[in-house]
């Protein structure tokens, strides 16, 4: 059982062929037999859903997909008019906030930026610890420093595409509204491949009680300026994380454009 907005769905199995089911931002498997609720009929790969942002490779909802190409076993999808809030499958539930840097570090390196700007953050400390003077990221030939603001970070990681360089930038996410103008006049118009990694903040383990009020609206906003983004947190196991970075990064030169990686380093 999974929630989305005001529906809740019960997933039941049977042995039958699969196939592939789309319901708003999420995809699971079901069959070709009418359901005993509303029969959904949007039908397409879980890869389309992947690649546009919505899910990542390991998302929850990646893995009922995983698990349905079993032989044995199919998903019918039921739909229920009422509030159900139900928790999908575990990923990197268990991962502490060590662990989860440790992974974004890794992702990071493999990537082997030449240039890393970021804006100071205690949520990213572990992450910017390795980069700055004096951590094991230090290196010959990269630069790492800091910018005041978002969207001048923005100006200069298109400026250093341009130029061939291969950057990144890390910041939090409450800086997303910061950024879109500059973002959507020149590297999304231009394809311009950018890359950031957003730390998550707002959710489950936060200690702050107002940061939520723009955080949890993150997605939203990247949605409705047509941003493409991926999302880790503890849906995802956390031996993936490092892979799904540098894909990401992978991603966004192949496609020309602005990619994000929302990472959730508090627990959620």
């Amino acid at each position: 059982m999974f929630a989305t907005g005001d529906r809740w769905y019960q997933i039941d199995s049977c042995p039958v062929d699969q196939r592939i089911v789309e319901v708003g931002f999420q995809a699971i498997d079901a069959d070709d037999q009418p359901s005993l609720g509303r029969k959904i009929k949007a039908r397409q790969n879980i890869d389309h859903a992947t690649a546009r942002g919505q899910l990542t490779p390991n998302h929850a909802s990646r893995r009922v997909w995983n698990v349905a190409h079993q032989p044995t076993v199919q998903m019918h999808l039921n739909v229920h008019s009422s509030l159900t809030i139900s928790p999908m499958a575990s990923g990197g539930a268990s991962a502490s906030l060590e662990e989860r840097s440790q992974a974004v570090v890794d992702g990071l390196e493999a990537i082997d930026p030449q240039e890393v700007l970021y804006l100071p953050s205690s949520t990213l400390k572990l992450v910017l610890a390795h980069f700055l003077p004096g951590g094991p990221g230090q290196k010959e030939g990269r630069r790492v420093f800091p910018i005041p603001r978002e969207e001048e970070g923005i100006s200069i990681l298109a400026g250093l595409a341009l130029a061939g360089r291969r950057s990144l930038m890390i910041f939090q996410d409450n800086g997303v509204g910061n950024l879109l103008t500059a973002l959507l006049t020149f590297p999304q118009p231009y394809h311009i491949p950018v890359f950031g990694i957003v730390t998550r903040r707002g959710g489950l383990g936060e200690y702050n009680s107002m940061i939520h009020t723009i955080s949890e609206r993150t997605e939203a906003l990247l949605d409705a300026a047509g941003v493409r983004w991926f999302q880790l947190d503890a849906r995802t196991p956390i031996g993936d994380w490092a892979s799904t970075i540098q894909r990401a990064h992978t991603f966004a030169c192949t496609t020309h454009r602005p990619v994000f990686v929302l990472v959730n380093l508090m627990g959620g």
